[in-house]
């Protein structure tokens, strides 16, 4: 109506409520002109930084995070990121940048790309050139059961050369505020190239306190500030820098990144225990019991019926019975699949629907398990989870972003059960979940805090058997043996052997990637489905050539089978990041040859 400041507002007030309202951001821009980018790194600050690592093809020169805060917590973000190509890759993936996020979550819009090529001269000057192209990608992985609307905006450096200078600038807006009030920013600093320079600034309103802290992994060497001072207008102004941040080396069995690298947080949560109080209420209305529900927690807990003096008395199942069913049920009838779209990234459904469609995602099932354990007079917790694979981090702040799953506690039995855990018993934990970095989410009145999840004892896990190996002159052989997977190594077997009428055939696949060859004569295994024990194995095979024979000489290769050691654990020449192992294991294994 001619009114602009009048549209100006209302369409500021519409991007208030709804970041990620395009057609108000376009409008906006179109009457005031586009908004001010808070950033202050620029080329000339880092370009003429030396080389920290010349056999890398990047090196990030600088990047810069900039976080403005709104009083419900929800943010609106800029980063700028300026690298170095010192060698060109021949694949164009290897050129290109990749910005992830998840479209119900938050939106992305890249502000600006540009190649910087230097120009000869005595004074170090630049000429500029932007990169149009933008690609909108999905990247949802639903092959293992968690769908959701993961995607990547990528940006192309197709047609660059060595020495050159790449820049990107990219603002993501919250899309509204899913837990108002709660900030919660987890950031990994070192990448797998050198960075010169890491700066955040995060501007918090007034009414809006953060704790921030610095992890610095041992033996980490490089320079790092930060400040936090009042803003004019209110609220305070954090300020962290970092320099010289090495690569993270690329090598195997190492752990997960934010345990050998610097990690910056800030939080509104105060401890452990206001998050556990938190989550915990957050589920609290998730948990609904329906009678289909209560009729088979009634079945779970009935006992054998017994006749004494021609009376029929109904007795109870034991806890533990009791427990192994409804583990049972939740594990194998619930399948595993995830919807992660908006607020249930975080919240499970409700504990009524996920049992009456049969599938959820490890906090929808360990939710569900709590809910029957319950009604059973059974006491289990959610438990929130940092699997090992992730990497511990000492001193974290109180976090929801530290945890990437979810299991139950059993305080009576003092242990972990996984849900999701398809082939694993009761007292069979996935190596993830063991030594990993847990919360319970228990009553108000339980010590609430980050702990360490129990690791097997050696007995617990590994291989117990004997092999008896009659070999012939012509270098042949019959093979005999015994042997029972224990613990972690029971549940490959159960499910590699699951189907009745596929065990023979692979079962001699799998043997005959040891002894090629190898004719299966007979077998015996113990029933996949029963997990209250080890996997037992008893066969008898025979091997065309499994030694070689030179007159009374005899040569046989791979003679006690356990190896594969040295190309898991020891495939670098040189490391210099721990090696995770896993639970330690027992391999008792005897090998009895007969010539």
């Amino acid at each position: 109506l001619g009114d602009r400041p009048a549209a100006a507002k209302v369409l500021a007030d519409v991007l208030v409520a709804d970041p990620a309202h395009a057609e108000a951001r376009r409008n906006l821009e179109r009457l005031v002109g586009a908004e001010r980018v808070p950033l202050t790194l620029t080329l000339d600050e880092v370009a003429g930084a030396p080389i920290l690592d010349p056999d890398q093809s990047f090196e990030v020169l600088g990047e810069e995070l900039f976080v403005q805060l709104r009083p419900d917590g929800s943010a609106t973000r800029w980063t700028r990121r300026i690298l170095r190509a010192q060698s060109v890759p021949e694949q164009r993936d290897a050129k290109t940048l990749r910005i992830r996020f998840d479209p119900t979550q938050e939106s992305v819009r890249v502000l600006g790309a540009y190649v910087h090529r230097p120009v000869p001269g005595a004074i170090p000057t630049f000429d500029t050139r932007p990169v149009p192209d933008r690609l909108l990608q999905s990247i949802s992985e639903d092959w293992y059961g968690l769908y959701y609307d993961l995607r990547q905006l990528a940006v192309p450096f197709d047609h660059i050369q060595r020495g050159d200078v790449l820049e990107v600038t990219w603002r993501s807006d919250a899309v509204g505020q899913l837990f108002p009030g709660v900030v919660d920013l987890f950031e990994v600093l070192s990448d797998r190239v050198p960075k010169h320079l890491q700066r955040i600034i995060v501007d918090a309103p007034p009414g809006l306190s953060l704790t921030t802290r610095l992890s610095r992994p041992p033996g980490a060497r490089f320079a790092a500030e930060e400040t936090a001072v009042p803003r004019p207008g209110g609220g305070i102004r954090h300020t962290f820098a970092a320099r010289d941040l090495p690569a993270l080396p690329a090598e195997g069995a190492a752990p997960g990144a934010a345990e050998v690298a610097p990690v910056w947080q800030a939080t509104t949560f105060r401890s452990w225990r206001e998050v556990a109080l938190w989550y915990r209420r957050l589920i609290e209305p998730q948990r609904v019991l329906s009678p289909a529900m209560k009729a088979f927690v009634a079945t779970a807990t009935a006992g054998t019926p017994a006749s004494p003096g021609g009376r029929t008395l109904t007795t109870r199942a034991t806890p533990g019975e009791i427990l192994t069913r409804l583990y049972d049920y939740v594990t194998r009838e619930v399948r595993y699949v995830g919807l992660e779209f908006g607020i249930h990234g975080v919240k499970p459904y409700r504990s009524d629907l996920v049992w009456s469609r049969r599938f959820g995602d490890c906090k929808d099932k360990a939710t569900l398990l709590s809910v029957l354990l319950a009604e059973a007079g059974l006491r289990g917790e959610v438990t929130l989870v940092r699997t090992r694979k992730q990497g511990r981090l000492d001193g974290a702040l109180p976090s929801l972003s530290l945890f990437d799953h979810a299991v139950v506690w059993l305080p009576t039995r003092d242990e972990l059960v996984d849900p999701t855990a398809l082939h694993f018993g009761l007292g069979e934990l996935p190596r993830d979940d063991q030594g990993a970095q847990i919360l319970v989410l228990g009553r108000p009145e339980d010590p609430l805090d980050l702990a360490i999840s129990k690791v097997d004892p050696p007995a617990r896990n590994g291989v117990v058997g004997t092999w008896i190996v009659t070999v012939d002159p012509r270098g042949r052989a019959g093979i005999q043996g015994t042997v029972s997977f224990l613990g972690t190594q029971a549940p490959y077997y159960r499910a590699l052997l699951l189907d009745p009428a596929a065990q023979a055939q692979r079962l001699a696949e799998l043997m005959n990637r040891r002894y090629p060859g190898l004719s299966l004569r007979d077998f015996r295994v113990s029933a996949p489905t029963d997990r209250s024990r080890p996997f037992d194995l008893v066969f008898h095979a025979e091997v065309p050539v499994l030694a070689q024979v030179d007159g009374r000489r005899l040569t046989i290769p791979r003679p006690t089978g356990l190896d594969g050691q040295v190309d898991r654990f020891a495939t670098e020449e040189a490391r210099s990041l721990p090696i995770v192992m896993g639970p330690p294991m027992r391999f008792a294994v005897t090998y009895r040859y007969v010539l």
